[in-house]
Formats: structure tokens, C-alpha cells, sequence
């Protein structure tokens, strides 16, 4: 079999993960968070069967994590500026940064937290670095690898219909994607993607989000959560 025709196989794969993603931004059925975590558990598990648990996957070492977690924090960070500096500079970009948020509210804290930390974060970069970017790598120079990974990533977030979430999508694809083209590493992007996810929308929210009592926080947006 021609060696490329793994990678068409694995990029394939992107056609019914966007119909996936229509799913679980657009539908109705189940709740948001009912959708999410199944479509994200697909996603592992077709990286996994495709590439048989990414070589990339290798033994965890302590740094590992905490340079994993650290990169969390940065990118927590810089989100958090970000979103200072769009609400100066257009602030009726509050809107669409609030309903990031509008659609867990009443969930649980804890329950979430759970899902972003086990599932969804770590099923995102299985799929996301592990398999689509990982696949280009082999293909294509490193960079432009980083970005058609990037660009796909975000393009799949195009049914939310959120500006936002898309810059979201947009920046988170290319940190944790230089991050892996650099380290070689999947693990530690993990931990970043799973920490992050917990940090921005369930413990430290993005200005001007505003978390009340055990939920993510409450607005009357458009139905658009990060989950980037």
C-alpha cells in the first residue's frame, strides 16, 4: 500500500468530524455538554484506531506535566489580556464572550470540570496533534503542518457561528500545535489542552464572564460555548 495512503485516510477523517461538530454546536437534543462529551470520546477513539495510540504517545515523565501545566497557565494568560483588549477595542465583542458561557448555566462545576479534564481535552489533541497534524507532518513541511492543523481546527468551529470562539480556536490550534511540532510530544499537550479548558471556562472565566454559585457562568447569547 502507498505510504500516503494512510494520510488520506486519517485527513478522510475530517469530513464526518465536521458533521460531527454541526451536531453537537446546532442540535438541540441531549444539551450541550450530552453532545460534547460522546462527539469528543469519537474523536479519541477514531485517532486511536487509526493510528493504534499515536507514537507520539510516549511514557509520561514529571516535567512533562508540569511544563504541560505550565503552558496551560501562559495561555490562560494571554487569552485573559486578549479579551481585555477586545472589550477596549470592540466592545460589543462582550456579547460574544459571554455566550461562551451562557450555555452551562445551572451545570455543574464539578461535572464539567470532570469532562473537560478526562474526555474532551484529552480526546481533542488525540485527535487534533495526534492524528490530523501528525498526518500532515508526514506529508508536508512542519509548519505548514502546524497551520493546515490549525486552520482545520478552527474551520470545524465555523457552525457555531461565534467570532470569538473562532479567534479562540484559531490561537489555541497554533499554541498547542507549535507545541507539539517542537516537543514531539503529545502528553504534555494534553494536560495544557485539558487544564485549559477547565481554567477559562469553569475556574477562572474571561472577562467579562461573571461565574455564579456551581456553574460556568450565565448569559443570554447565542448558543456558542468554548470548548476550544
Amino acid at each position: 500500500m502507498s505510504s500516503t495512503w494512510p494520510t488520506v485516510l486519517d485527513l478522510g477523517s475530517l469530513v464526518p468530524v465536521a458533521a460531527l461538530w454541526l451536531w453537537v454546536f446546532r442540535s438541540r437534543t441531549w444539551g450541550f455538554w450530552g453532545r460534547m462529551a460522546p462527539a469528543t470520546a469519537v474523536l479519541g477513539l477514531v485517532a486511536l484506531g487509526l493510528r493504534q495510540g499515536p507514537g507520539v504517545l510516549r511514557p509520561l515523565h514529571p516535567w512533562s506535566l508540569l511544563w504541560g501545566a505550565a503552558s496551560a497557565v501562559v495561555l490562560w494568560g494571554v487569552f485573559w489580556l486578549g479579551a481585555r483588549i477586545l472589550q477596549a477595542v470592540l466592545p460589543h465583542s462582550g456579547v460574544h464572550t459571554a455566550s461562551v458561557y451562557g450555555l452551562a448555566a445551572g451545570s455543574s462545576g464539578i461535572g464539567i470540570s470532570a469532562l473537560l479534564l478526562l474526555v474532551i481535552g484529552p480526546s481533542e489533541e488525540l485527535y487534533w496533534r495526534g492524528l490530523v497534524q501528525w498526518s500532515l507532518q508526514a506529508v508536508a513541511p512542519l509548519w505548514v503542518a502546524v497551520l493546515a492543523a490549525a486552520l482545520a481546527y478552527t474551520a470545524v468551529h465555523l457552525v457555531a457561528k461565534n467570532p470569538v470562539l473562532l479567534l479562540a480556536a484559531l490561537v489555541g490550534g497554533l499554541y498547542w500545535g507549535t507545541l507539539f511540532a517542537v516537543s514531539g510530544q503529545l502528553a504534555p499537550i494534553i494536560v495544557s489542552h485539558a487544564l485549559w479548558d477547565a481554567m477559562v471556562l469553569v475556574w477562572w472565566p474571561l472577562p467579562p464572564a461573571t461565574p455564579t454559585g456551581g456553574s460556568v457562568g450565565r448569559s443570554p447569547g447565542p448558543r456558542a460555548p468554548l470548548s476550544a
